[in-house]
Formats: structure tokens, sequence, C-alpha cells
């Protein structure tokens, strides 16, 4: 039931999300609804592709892979931020911001896959990396 430990997306999710906690930890308490955004951004990405890898019902798996990938595209945002706003430097920025444009291409692949599946008419599978 771990194979969401494997997928190439959580595992660079896993990265980024220790950037961003490193990041919010140089932002004051001015910033707080700002750290808890970036926070809750990358936690919904590394939780929806593991409770997407948890689904048997191709509908709910596209869902919450889609809901990673939008969380992606927040998370983008938190980062357009903290480099303007000078929390990270620029050379970390498009760091992250690539390891971020890596993941969002990662989950639209998975999300493409299971609308593939979907449109063949599968309803449910009981492992993700059936094919």
């Amino acid at each position: 039931m771990t194979k969401f430990r494997k997928e190439p997306s959580y595992m660079l999710t896993i990265e980024v999300a220790e950037e961003i906690y490193r990041i919010t930890r140089n932002m004051s308490e001015n910033e707080r609804s700002l750290v808890d955004q970036g926070i809750r951004a990358i936690g919904s990405v590394v939780l929806n592709i593991a409770e997407g890898y948890g689904q048997i019902y191709t509908g709910k798996r596209i869902n919450h892979f889609n809901d990673a990938y939008a969380s992606v595209m927040e998370v983008m945002a938190f980062l357009d931020i903290a480099f303007k706003w000078g929390f990270i430097t620029k050379e970390e920025y498009q760091l992250n911001d690539l390891k971020l444009q890596n993941i969002s291409e990662m989950l639209k692949d998975l999300r493409d896959r299971e609308i593939a599946r979907a449109a063949e008419g599968e309803k449910y599978t009981e492992l993700i990396g059936r094919k």
C-alpha cells in the first residue's frame, strides 16, 4: 500500500517541502498568513499524491491528482512572493521553481493517465500501477 512513496512526483515534492519549511523559518510573525499558506499548499501536494494512490476509484484518483497539481501552482506563487520579498536568492528560486515545474508535469501525466482509464470505461482498479 505504499506505492506512492516510490512515485517520483512524491519524492521530489518531499524535497521541495523541506525547502519551503526552511524558507518559512526565516519569515517573521508579520508574514504568518503567508507562512501558513505556503506550508499548507506544499502539504496538500504531498498528501493528495498519497491519497490518490490510496483510491480505488478512477474519478477519485483524478480529483486527488488534480488537487495536487493545483496546489503546485499555489506553491509556485508562494515562491514568487518569497523571492520578490527577499526571503530566497535567485538561485534558490530557480532551483525550486524548476523542481515544481517538473512535479507539475509528472502530476499532469498521472492525472491524464487516469482520465484515459476513465475514458476507456474503467471505474476502479485494485492497484494504481496496473497497466
